[in-house]
């Protein structure tokens, strides 16, 4: 594990997918990451990357030829190298290789920094192109699981959702394989999204082409809670699982670029929904930050 730490916050860092395990106050005692019991859901942060979501049949086409990948692709289950670490910093690097090249036949390197600032955890993710004759084509995601339960006796309804200014929200629903279906449910104009167990039925909320860039999980009790910001992302999914009829007290933040299928695919790469296209020597960078409280 790689500890962050600060006067404000203790940030663990797992070199297991490098996912953050746990983001504590140092004041208040407060953990703000689910624990990842495995009865609800055994992951905390993990990255998602090269895929986000679904495939339809776990399916992705490259010039013609079928490759095989499960939900949010293989970075969450890859042991990372940490290449650089400070008291507040720490640089992660995943590369392809001979394990990566038989499911997912391009070479790439992905470089994810975190950055303790005070009350706020920067999450940098650079994806870089090596080859110098073709492009490379995925989608990158977060998925940050938040307690519903930082202090005694909070129940997952005390909890709700803070926009930045009012929007009209519309949730496209997902199939019951996991894809982006052709309906939508309306949120209506709103500010607020209170937090009950039944708005997760239909799975994920997915909303795309996002007017916002940053959303709070806040509690009615108490003024703890984190505050979740994502410039420049196209999508962002909230998620709960409901397995067994048992309701887990966490909720999931997900700011994408990238989602799930479409019902219509295996799709060719390149032509796949949500697809970021990255020329040969090229790279991606993006951010996005959590603020606690």
């Amino acid at each position: 594990m790689v500890i962050l730490a600060n006067e404000k916050l203790s940030v663990t860092i797992a070199k297991a997918g490098a996912e953050i395990h746990s983001v504590m106050h140092q004041e208040t005692g407060i953990e703000y990451i689910w624990k990842g019991d495995a009865k609800f859901w055994g992951r905390h942060t993990p990255v998602l990357f090269p895929i986000v979501g679904k495939l339809v049949d776990n399916q992705f086409l490259v010039n013609g030829e079928t490759y095989t990948m499960t939900q949010h692709g293989f970075a969450r289950d890859m042991e990372f190298v940490c290449v650089e670490q400070e008291p507040t910093r720490a640089v992660f690097c995943l590369t392809s290789n001979e394990e990566t090249l038989a499911k997912f036949p391009f070479g790439f390197e992905l470089y994810i920094t975190y950055i303790l600032e005070g009350e706020s955890v920067h999450i940098d993710w650079q994806v870089s192109n090596p080859d110098t004759d073709e492009n490379l084509y995925f989608s990158i995601g977060a998925h940050p699981a938040f307690s519903t339960t930082l202090m005694p006796g909070d129940s997952f309804e005390d909890y709700y959702f803070e926009l930045p200014e009012v929007v009209e929200l519309q949730s496209r629903d997902l199939t019951a394989d996991g894809q982006l279906g052709d309906t939508y449910t309306s949120l209506g104009r709103c500010r607020e999204i209170p937090l009950h167990y039944d708005v997760f039925n239909k799975d994920a909320l997915v909303f795309e082409d996002l007017e916002f860039e940053s959303i709070a999980l806040r509690c009615r009790n108490h003024d703890h809670g984190v505050n979740v910001q994502f410039h420049g992302f196209p999508d962002l999914g909230l998620w709960t699982p409901r397995t067994n009829g048992m309701e887990a007290p966490f909720i999931c933040i997900e700011p994408w670029f990238g989602h799930a299928d479409t019902a219509d695919g295996p799709f060719e790469i390149s032509q796949k929904p949500g697809i970021i296209e990255l020329n040969p020597l090229k790279e991606f960078n993006t951010r996005y930050s959590m603020i606690f409280y």
